[in-house]
């Protein structure tokens, strides 16, 4: 396959920084034209992270970036990621995740967080992050704390015009989409009269596939994980096709 497998391709770019930012480096360096268009800012919330756990678990890049500077704590806890691109950025080597399908249902099948009886363990998230996590390891009995390390606010990107502009006239053929609220703030900034169903989304779970669907998207490629290598990936089959 040749290196500039996705000349003549123009991708949108929804991830905020510096997740977005890496994205758009790596498909212009397969020849893709790149609209970046952040649809999140992240608000670290700057809480310290202190007493005793048995585990801490990071929910996402964002959780680990925003909460590494806080963690003051007098012992070494277990860790856990939901998936190799979180436990990527937290940087440890005694981290258990999903390999694939990266998502808080393939965490919760690892067999370390079955018996968690009594088990003191912080989940280190976004607010109003998905309660999935939480409520399973209760009902197994774990004392879960829910650490709230950011806010998401829709952001404001100074070419919601040009954007709308461009997909009006159909001139983009892939857009990028790694979580709900990024997808639902995206139809905030350019309204829900545009017509996408002649895009290819890309996404990084089945919960993601369904509201895309729902939300009028018809070509849905599902990445292994939100990774930049595994989004290259599924953007070469893009590239493939005529």
């Amino acid at each position: 396959m040749s290196e500039n497998y996705m000349a003549g391709r123009t991708v949108l770019v929804t991830r905020p920084k510096p997740d977005g930012t890496k994205l758009c480096e790596a498909i212009r360096s397969v020849g893709g034209s790149v609209i970046y268009f952040p649809t999140l800012d992240i608000i670290p919330t700057q809480q310290f992270i202190s007493g005793e756990y048995d585990w801490l678990i990071f929910i996402s890049p964002q959780a680990v970036r925003a909460s590494r500077d806080y963690i003051k704590l007098n012992h070494t806890p277990r860790y856990a990621a939901i998936g190799p691109g979180t436990a990527q950025v937290l940087g440890l080597s005694n981290v258990i995740f999903p390999e694939k399908n990266p998502s808080a249902s393939a965490l919760l099948k690892m067999p370390a967080l079955q018996a968690v009886q009594g088990q003191r363990i912080g989940i280190v998230q976004g607010a109003g992050g998905l309660r999935e996590l939480s409520d399973t390891l209760t009902a197994r009995g774990a004392q879960v704390t829910q650490i709230i390390a950011y806010h998401r606010c829709c952001s404001h990107p100074p070419n919601v015009n040009e954007v709308k502009k461009l997909l009006a006239e159909k001139k983009m053929d892939a857009m990028i989409i790694t979580s709900s609220d990024s997808l639902n703030h995206f139809f905030q900034l350019i309204g829900s009269d545009i017509d996408i169903q002649y895009l290819t989304l890309i996404t990084v779970s089945e919960r993601l596939v369904k509201l895309a669907s729902e939300k009028g998207f018809r070509s849905i490629l599902l990445a292994e994980n939100a990774g930049i290598h595994a989004m290259m990936m599924t953007l070469k089959g893009l590239g493939d096709t005529p």
